[in-house]
């Protein structure tokens, strides 16, 4: 009887094996892998087609468990054309860096998902999550520079109220007035904006909000930049970590370029995001296999993604793996010391 049986799966054609399969092992694809491992059958050329089409999950895992590594290239080289294998790694090609996004779950428990949130930080183009950022320029300017950009700060008002006389609107500016013999008006100096009038914060949001308008529109700028890029800076950082976390690696790919002939014979220059999935792989691949629904025969679940790009997507949404996350609390703002940093840093920049 094994003999028949064997002669059948090796000679025989697909609606044999179909009914062999039905007869003597009851539909058990599980029993029917069983039979074929044991006897050496799991690689016979006449059996593949029908087993990668009846029942290719089935096979696919069974191959998967035997030996990981040829089943993993079977299934790149099959199913997946967006990956590649570069000098024995893995390599995952995209159109634009944002597409990263994918590996980033769907949280729909607040206004922005990880995934939504990750597609903006990744993307090339400067993004600003807050519009009216700075509340007191004195609370959050200039009682956080530092001595040398607050001497820098002082030398440009001076410099734009040069020959100005500045109407003493506050008690400070009045006696500052008296003490200069016309109480009418103040004559600012680098010195007394340093050593005086910074020390009172009514005398300084008088001077910037009322006479050095260039100056205090300069400040906002300088802020808004600083408070925005504080906090994109840390999304990044916890985003690229959620994604070597993920997929086991030290950098989170790259971009490359190349010649192309457009429609016109012209030489264009196109670029792709690539980033290596090598550790990614296996695991994604034997989650599937360990998925109660994934790994139904009814369908070969990597021939109908058509890729790995939607194949990851799938299988995150349906929770097959686990996609990344960011962080992002209901009230969300930067670091403060960051922030800081950053506004010292960028202060040049601007003034």
């Amino acid at each position: 009887m094994k003999e028949k049986i064997i002669d059948i799966l090796t000679n025989g054609s697909d609606n044999q094996i179909k009914s062999l399969v039905n007869t003597v092992f009851n539909g058990d694809s599980e029993l029917f892998m069983s039979f074929l491992e044991k006897n050496g059958l799991l690689s016979d050329e006449n059996i593949y087609p029908y087993l990668i089409e009846e029942m290719p999950m089935t096979y696919l895992s069974n191959k998967f468990k035997t030996n990981p590594d040829k089943t993993t290239k079977y299934i790149v080289d099959n199913y997946f054309n967006d990956v590649t294998l570069e000098n024995g790694r893995y390599i995952f090609r995209l159109n634009h860096r944002e597409d990263l996004s994918i590996l980033f779950k769907r949280d729909g428990s607040r206004d922005m998902s990880s995934r939504e949130l990750a597609e903006l930080i990744l993307k090339e183009d400067w993004w600003e999550p807050f519009y009216d950022s700075l509340q007191d320029v004195y609370d959050e300017v200039i009682e956080n520079l530092t001595p040398e950009n607050l001497n820098l700060l002082a030398n440009k008002i001076n410099d734009e109220l040069l020959d100005s006389k500045i109407e003493p609107e506050t008690s400070l500016l009045e006696d500052i007035a008296e003490d200069q013999g016309h109480p009418e008006y103040v004559e600012l100096s680098v010195d007394l904006l340093l050593n005086t009038i910074f020390e009172d914060k009514e005398s300084t949001k008088y001077i910037l909000n009322h006479e050095a308008n260039d100056t205090d529109s300069e400040l906002y700028s300088l802020y808004h930049n600083a408070y925005n890029t504080a906090y994109v800076d840390e999304k990044w950082e916890n985003l690229t970590s959620e994604l070597k976390s993920l997929l086991g690696i030290e950098n989170i790919g790259e971009y490359r370029s190349k010649k192309v002939k457009n429609y016109k014979g012209e030489e264009v220059n196109i670029s792709d995001y690539f980033i290596d999935v090598t550790n990614f792989l296996p695991d994604i691949i034997k989650s599937t296999f360990d998925d109660e629904y994934m790994n139904d025969d009814y369908r070969n679940q990597f021939e109908y993604h058509g890729n790995f790009e939607s194949f990851v997507e799938e299988m995150i949404h349906e929770n097959v793996i686990e996609g990344g996350s960011l962080s992002m609390p209901y009230y969300d703002y930067p670091d403060h010391d960051r922030v800081e940093r950053y506004m010292n840093e960028m202060f040049r920049d601007y003034l």
